[in-house]
């Protein structure tokens, strides 16, 4: 088990040292310095939870506070800080799941053998 540990350890080394690991992890840090870019994703949230939360209940939700939704949504698109995010997200939500395809690749060839 601690070899298993150690060798996963390592591979997330090499996952943070890869561009696309560290592009992630600067977009991050600079994602979490823009007071801009916090209040916009905290808006946007706030106002999708007011309008979930009309939708559970089954309230009216007017078109203006759709409206307004879109706007955010807008607005965050636009933003350069969280453009640049939520490309770097992608892109290591790639890296990880072709990770994961590696590794279970692997496991499901040892599982056959058997």
């Amino acid at each position: 088990m601690e070899k298993i540990l150690e060798l996963a350890k390592r591979l997330g080394r090499e996952i943070a040292a890869n561009p696309i690991g560290t592009r992630y992890a600067e977009a991050s840090k600079k994602l979490d310095k823009d007071p801009d870019a916090q209040k916009l994703i905290k808006e946007y949230e706030a106002k999708a939870q007011e309008i979930a939360k009309k939708e559970r209940e089954q309230k009216p939700v007017e078109p203006e506070e759709k409206h307004a939704l879109q706007e955010m949504q807008t607005q965050i698109a636009e933003h350069d800080t969280i453009k640049t995010w939520m490309q770097s997200q992608v892109e290591y939500v790639n890296l990880l799941r072709k990770v994961n395809e590696a590794v279970m690749g692997v496991a499901g060839e040892n599982t056959n053998e058997e």
